[in-house]
């Protein structure tokens, strides 16, 4: 399950996350592929993995692609020199960990020299060609970009020049042993797109949610104690979401249950979730509510397209089919819920759960409300029949009996009487 950046201040970035060989295999293909000169991305929600894929990346791939990471998020993004000069700081202290010699690597200049080369020039022109001739041919330099949206954004606002990115793409012209990985929000795919030829659009690639497989592995690496029905139980929680599944890793320990731990990962997870929620469109949240609720009535029985859309009518939701499937094709692209066979289930038990506890009165509220709506509406129906029903009985009751008076249906004459004074 996937959604918004959520106030989760705790860094898991450093734990593995298994099922992501394929991806780096495929950076490892691109950087050695000296004809690919245009950068690759990975995008996904809050939790996705992004920033551990890029900071794990090191441990995966050949020892012949040096790896700078760049997290954007602290960095300063309103002052292009100042961010490149970041940049040059940080590759320096990467190539000095492999023990290369920096005699021959250019140093920064002086803040207060009037006559320094301008930094983009100096860093395509000097510092980049000197680099690549001490790692020599046969290596390559990747640069890891996270974040990448909050450049995009401090280019939009006017806090970076337009052309920063075109200028990214030069260098990796210029210099063929130069990579660019960047990660950024899946809402910000569209923006990522115009980059061409920055980025291609076959360079963009979404992380998922991780397989059942791939989930145990990662519990199992830290926890190898536990069943493997255990660890299934703790995937079927998270749904396979990376950032929960690491905050299970931290979590088991011997002395506690798989019900236990799967607390405490819903404890962690809540406000990710309430985030999620918020950033839902109303018929999104109406179907959720509907899984929740219908999940609650019955436990084991599998829900379908027909149970959620007689939900719909019965509830106090102006849906029709068009918007009903809208929404769960969005819920399905964002790993909220799964379909299959025409059945509807969460991806992640700690998603219901939730629902249940912080959207469940509001549930049974609207649908209380409508179903009392319905149900007076027959009542008041119902009376003004009788009502009418009285009524057409006492007017031919009254009809008859004026029909039995003299001179008023076929009677005789009546007599005329003159009082007179």
């Amino acid at each position: 399950m996937q959604g918004g950046d959520a106030s989760d201040t705790q860094d898991l970035s450093h734990i593995p996350i298994a099922g992501r060989e394929a991806i780096y295999m495929q950076i490892q293909q691109h950087m050695m592929d000296t004809t690919a000169r245009h950068a690759l991305a990975y995008i996904g929600y809050h939790g996705a993995g992004k920033t551990a894929l890029l900071r794990q990346l090191p441990m995966y791939v050949d020892l012949a692609i040096i790896s700078v990471f760049l997290p954007l998020s602290d960095l300063v993004l309103d002052d292009e020199e100042a961010l490149l000069t970041r940049f040059v700081i940080r590759t320096t202290q990467v190539l000095s960990q492999y023990d290369y010699s920096m005699s021959r690597i250019p140093a920064l200049s002086d803040d207060e020299d009037e006559d320094a080369i301008p930094m983009r020039e100096w860093l395509r022109d000097d510092y980049l060609p000197e680099v690549m001739h001490v790692i020599r041919g046969q290596r390559r330099l990747l640069w890891l970009l996270d974040d990448f949206n909050l450049l995009l954004d401090a280019i939009e606002k006017g806090d970076m020049p337009k052309d920063f990115v075109s200028y990214l793409h030069s260098l990796m012209m210029t210099q063929p042993q130069l990579g660019i990985v960047v990660t950024a929000h899946t809402d910000d795919e569209a923006r990522l797109l115009a980059l061409e030829p920055f980025l291609k659009t076959s360079a963009i690639h979404r992380l998922q949610a991780l397989p059942l497989d791939a989930s145990i592995m990662m519990l199992k690496e830290a926890a190898p104690y536990f069943s493997e029905k255990d660890l299934t139980r703790l995937h079927q929680a998270t749904g396979g979401h990376p950032l929960w599944l690491a905050h299970a890793t931290t979590e088991l320990d011997a002395t506690s249950s798989i019900s236990e731990i799967i607390d405490r990962v819903f404890g962690l997870a809540s406000a990710d979730i309430a985030k999620i929620w918020s950033d839902l469109q109303p018929n999104e949240q109406y179907i959720l509510q509907a899984l929740a609720e219908l999940h609650y009535q019955n436990p084991l029985a599998d829900v379908t397209l027909d149970d959620v859309t007689r939900w719909v009518i019965n509830s106090d939701v102006n849906m029709d089919s068009t918007d009903i499937y809208s929404a769960l094709r969005s819920l399905e692209f964002r790993e909220i819920i799964s379909t299959s066979d025409s059945k509807i289930a969460f991806r992640a038990e700690l998603v219901r759960r939730w629902l249940l506890m912080n959207q469940g009165n509001q549930v049974q509220r609207q649908r209380v409300s409508k179903q009392a709506s319905n149900g007076s509406a027959p009542a008041m129906n119902g009376r003004l029949i009788v009502a009418l029903v009285v009524i057409a009985i006492v007017a031919l009751v009254v009809l008859w009996l004026l029909s039995q008076a003299p001179g008023i249906a076929g009677g005789g004459l009546v007599p005329t009487v003159t009082f007179s004074g």
